[in-house]
């Protein structure tokens, strides 16, 4: 038996055989309250938790880019330093400072032709003897 909430009024009469029936009428009232999920502090528990949750979704997000904005900013200092320290050891750039793509080179000197043959002299007779 399904009763909506609110409030109810039972009235009974008793009878023995069936024919004669007493005159005292007996009457018990009840309340059938609503079910803990539709009640008014649910609703606003409910409504205090979605909130709550939704404030901490959104702390964790602020927080993570402002690590992440922390960290690309740590990285580009030091790359910044980097690129001054090469450009003060004369060191050549194959592109712009602030591109992300810059090739880095370094220049080397080339032996003369008499350094050559010196070079290629000492290291084919290391490579005869077995060293």
């Amino acid at each position: 038996m399904n009763l909506r909430p609110g409030r109810y009024l039972v009235a009974a009469e008793a009878t023995l055989d069936g024919q004669r029936w007493s005159s005292a009428t007996s009457a018990v009232a009840f309340q059938v309250l609503r079910p803990w999920y539709g009640t008014w502090w649910f609703y606003g528990g409910l409504v205090l938790l979605t909130g709550g949750a939704l404030a901490v979704l959104y702390r964790s997000r602020v927080s993570q880019l402002l690590r992440l904005e922390r960290q690309r900013t740590r990285i580009n200092q030091k790359n910044a330093s980097v690129r001054i320290s090469m450009l003060s050891r004369g060191l050549a750039l194959g592109g712009e400072v602030g591109s992300s793509n810059a090739v880095w080179a370094v220049q080397r000197a080339r032996p003369s032709l008499s350094e050559s043959k010196t070079l290629n002299t000492s290291a084919s007779s290391r490579r005869m003897r077995g060293k």
